[in-house]
């Protein structure tokens, strides 16, 4: 049943939860001095195995203590199979090295009849014995954005073109990405670097790579839009009965989806309720017509989208948007950035300043 080669089973034992082994190890006595070894007791040990029809497996082995003539040290049997650190076999070792990259410790330890702590510790030093194999290459795109870890931002450096993770942070703020990106022996090979509309990181940008473009990612304004339509949808709400509340709390997530992606009944139950509420439609209409401005084929194209969107706004849905047309401005187009769409889908070629998506 264990099929490990070097340990024959004597005894056999079963729970509700668990499989027990007794099992006598076959091999000589380790080698030490030139004067040998003699017996000196034995020591039983469990070690865990991978689990067997859905049940716990300890492996029980007496292990024969030896003490050496020469010098007096204790040592004992060498047991195959097993791993010389943790009390349990290689391949769940193994087991557990590939599987906690994709599941969480508690579940590991619960499936393994393991301690979450001991899951964690052969973790730590697989990631640890993963990440010393890395060899850091310069990214020609080089991406900067944030994740919100353990209550702090922190800083994350990743590869656009290859869509990999190069660094993390301790922060984003500017000193820290300056320090970072200074640190980079061969920083002259960073040809684009796309970012969100975090200005430190421009700054850090134009500081130390002063001959990259800077890219401005297209989810991060758009985003912007979304959020200025669940601003009108969230103050029109108050003024509305109760039914009309929660209709649009309900159907709020049709708004902000792309319309290419709601089949032809979900479009219809949207123009439905944007019909039923003009305010929405407006604030709908100027979401959709600014996603517009990136199928524009080139910079003055796009330009000129821009500046007729901005300008046909309608006055009652105008400040919900204050922060997109000043993020704008604070962001002309018509300086060294361009606005693409960002790292969840490979960039092109940064030869051409606007591209059609």
């Amino acid at each position: 049943m264990l099929n490990l080669p070097g340990l024959s089973i004597e005894q056999t034992a079963e729970t509700a939860t668990q499989y027990d082994f007794t099992v006598k190890v076959i091999s000589s006595p380790p080698p030490c001095c030139l004067d040998g070894v003699v017996l000196n007791g034995t020591k039983q040990t469990m070690f865990r195995d991978l689990p067997i029809h859905g049940r716990h497996v300890g492996i029980w082995v007496n292990r024969q203590r030896y003490k050496c003539r020469g010098c007096g040290k204790t040592l004992y049997q060498s047991v195959p199979h097993m791993h010389r650190k943790h009390e349990m076999t290689l391949r769940l070792v193994d087991y557990i090295e590939r599987n906690s990259m994709d599941r969480t410790f508690s579940a590991l330890a619960g499936e393994l009849g393991l301690s979450e702590f001991t899951v964690r510790s052969i973790f730590r030093i697989f990631a640890k014995r993963e990440l010393a194999k890395l060899e850091p290459v310069t990214p020609e795109w080089m991406g900067l954005d944030e994740l919100y870890i353990l209550s702090k931002f922190r800083g994350v450096v990743t590869n656009v073109k290859d869509r990999t993770l190069v660094e993390m942070l301790p922060n984003r703020n500017k000193v820290a990405v300056i320090r970072y990106l200074a640190g980079i022996e061969d920083r002259e090979k960073i040809k684009l670097v796309a970012i969100d509309m975090w200005n430190p990181y421009r700054e850090a940008v134009r500081e130390v790579l002063p001959h990259a473009r800077i890219v401005v990612d297209k989810f991060h304004v758009v985003r912007m839009a979304n959020e200025a339509l669940e601003r009108i949808r969230k103050e029109h709400r108050v003024s509305l009965p109760m039914r009309g509340r929660l209709q649009l709390k309900d159907d709020r997530w049709m708004m902000l989806t792309n319309p290419d992606k709601l089949d032809a009944g979900r479009m219809w139950l949207l123009e439905a309720m944007l019909g039923q509420f003009p305010l929405l439609k407006a604030g709908y209409e100027a979401k959709e017509r600014f996603r517009a401005v990136w199928r524009a084929e080139n910079m003055p194209a796009a330009q000129e989208a821009y500046d007729k969107w901005e300008s046909d706004l309608p006055e009652d849905v105008r400040p919900a948007f204050n922060d997109l047309t000043t993020a704008m401005r604070n962001w002309p187009p018509k300086s060294s950035l361009t606005l693409i769409r960002g790292s969840r889908t490979p960039i092109r070629s940064p030869s051409t300043p606007w591209r059609k998506w």
